[in-house]
């Protein structure tokens, strides 16, 4: 129970980074002439209710990923797998990339 867990903290939390760079590399012209349309182009992709996270406080949403990659290596960690430990070192990697897109 454990592992589908952590498994799906990582999915997650990598699901919203990949969205991200797509999105980026689909849009790069957009984001380098115009940030904030770039962002508000970006969060009219969710629904309404979850728009807030991407447009008035980002900040949010990316702790929230950061936990959940945190929460992902932990659980993970405690496994015996040489993969579960890969996947929880890749996790860590993955929570400090995006506690250093904070600063």
């Amino acid at each position: 129970m454990k592992n589908i867990v952590a498994c799906l903290c990582f999915l997650i939390g990598a699901a919203k980074l990949i969205d991200k760079v797509i999105y980026w590399k689909n849009n790069k012209t957009l984001g380098l002439l115009n940030p904030i349309a770039f962002q508000d182009s970006y969060a009219a992709r969710f629904p309404q209710k979850l728009q807030f996270l991407f447009t008035t406080t980002p900040e949010i949403a990316t702790l929230i990923v950061i936990l959940l990659f945190l929460i992902s290596a932990i659980l993970l960690w405690k496994e015996e797998n040489k993969l579960f430990k890969g996947l929880a070192l890749f996790s860590l990697f993955l929570a400090f990339w995006n506690a250093f897109a904070l600063i």
